[in-house]
């Protein structure tokens, strides 16, 4: 594309929707992984060696005489006491693998709420986003456009998220909307290995969700078919009368003119 003709795509507004939309849409690819990945990696390494202390410990606590009459003696004692500091260190630790995990979580369905307030805020700027701060608010808003959430590509996975982000953020026992989900019918309460799991079946969808949503609102905003046109034309004719509707149209037409077609 000549840059004289992208300078000129660039100064129209739909244009610059377009592109904003699609940025959305596109920017929430593995950008927590890389942290994740790194962090992962070094509580899994720490839990590992507190795993084998113990268990040299262990070993080594089995050659030691305990009578069983009286105090332990002093090299027995020692050992006690570093075996109990080898368990709870890997109990910190696995509730710092618990913590990443429900973090990885949290994290993607707050940059989805994000892009998708967004989204919506470059395509109806109408529409307040404040008042988005609520999964059914976004749906009835969609909705009002004629974009119906429940219809886009990956929303099932999308909206297990976003059951499984609210029961993390206030206990790691399940809640009856969280038991609902096929994935979660046999577990009680979440672990670093269960809510990884989880994830990792939902994650490509919450990209696949994110592009299909842009594309939605760009093909019933910015795209619309014969259809559509015509229903809307249909409208402003029902609505304005002859002089009006005259206006309308020379005014699109100078519109067109404007932007060269």
């Amino acid at each position: 594309m000549k840059k004289n003709r992208l300078r000129q795509l660039l100064a129209q507004k739909h244009y610059r929707d377009k592109v904003a939309i699609r940025s959305l849409s596109n920017g929430l690819r593995d950008s927590f992984d890389r942290a994740y990945d790194i962090a992962k990696s070094s509580i899994t390494a720490g839990i590992k060696e507190s795993g084998d202390r113990y268990a040299m410990l262990n070993e080594k606590l089995k050659e030691i005489e305990i009578p069983e009459d009286g105090p332990p003696s002093e090299e027995a004692q020692d050992m006690f006491d570093e075996l109990g500091q080898a368990m709870y260190t890997i109990d910190l630790d696995t509730d710092a693998l618990l913590s990443l995990e429900e973090m990885r979580v949290i994290f993607t369905y707050k940059t989805l709420e994000k892009a998708v307030r967004e989204m919506i805020g470059v395509a109806f700027p109408r529409v307040n986003k404040k008042d988005l701060f609520r999964w059914e608010a976004v749906k009835s808003t969609l909705s009002f456009y004629d974009i119906n959430i429940a219809y886009i590509d990956g929303y099932q996975e999308v909206n297990q998220l976003r059951v499984v982000n609210n029961n993390i953020k206030h206990t790691i026992e399940l809640n009856e909307e969280t038991k609902k989900i096929p994935y979660w019918k046999d577990e009680l309460e979440f672990t670093p290995e269960n809510l990884s799991m989880f994830y990792e079946v939902v994650k490509d969808q919450v990209a696949v969700f994110a592009d299909s949503l842009g594309q939605a609102i760009i093909s019933n905003v910015y795209e619309p078919d014969a259809a559509k046109v015509e229903k809307f034309a249909d409208e402003m004719a029902d609505k304005l009368g002859n002089k009006e509707l005259s206006l309308l149209i020379k005014a699109l037409n100078e519109k067109l003119v404007q932007r060269g077609g």
